[in-house]
């Protein structure tokens, strides 16, 4: 059987196809110009068959390959009519079709449960060392480096929260110890974004 070479195409006209190279299927053909080529049908997961084809040798390594693999592959490259309308799809790229992914096992409901209890304890301790390292004082009272009194100890203040309303009062927290150093580096740094940002 010959055929003719078809011409090469830009990726735009490549077409793709999915499927397990049909066992027994590969056959050899010549070109019009002589070269020898081959030919294979793919068969996808719903069963309908497409045609492939392989000029050159790196192409046909490709090929048998995939049908050595006896799994599904992903065959790439420009698509081609011949008579009768048949579409054939000639081989630039040849890679295995990516496996599915598993889907997580269904958490049972102890184990939702316990997930829950973790995360209550971790936010009730978070809350407790909030409270360890702060104490709600007068808007404007204390400032930074100034001294507080929590549970009898005095601490040195190392940032001032936000100012926010309580029993009709304008409060904020002091804070002191770790806690404080870290929310003052963060208000730092994000003083300094400000900063750099241009104005409107």
């Amino acid at each position: 059987m010959t055929d003719q070479k078809p011409e090469k195409k830009s990726d735009r006209d490549w077409s793709t196809r999915v499927g397990t190279v049909k066992e027994g299927s590969i056959e050899t053909f010549t070109t019009k110009g002589g070269e020898e080529a081959l030919r294979a049908i793919v068969v996808n997961a719903e069963g309908k068959e497409s045609i492939v084809e392989a000029f050159g040798a790196p192409a046909q390594e490709k090929l048998r390959a995939a049908a050595d693999a006896d799994k599904p592959m992903v065959f790439r490259g420009p698509a081609y009519f011949t008579e009768g309308n048949v579409p054939h799809v000639m081989i630039a790229t040849v890679s295995a079709q990516a496996e599915p992914k598993a889907d997580a096992p269904a958490k049972t409901a102890e184990e939702i449960e316990a997930e829950k209890a973790a995360r209550a304890e971790a936010n009730k301790a978070r809350a407790a060392e909030r409270n360890a390292s702060r104490v709600a004082v007068e808007a404007g009272s204390v400032g930074i480096g100034d001294t507080v009194e929590k549970d009898g100890v005095k601490h040195e203040v190392n940032h001032v929260g936000e100012t926010f309303e309580r029993d009709g009062k304008q409060v904020a927290y002091a804070y002191f110890g770790e806690l404080g150093a870290e929310l003052a580096a963060k208000a730092a740094e994000k003083a300094k974004e400000e900063d750099a940002s241009p104005s409107m």
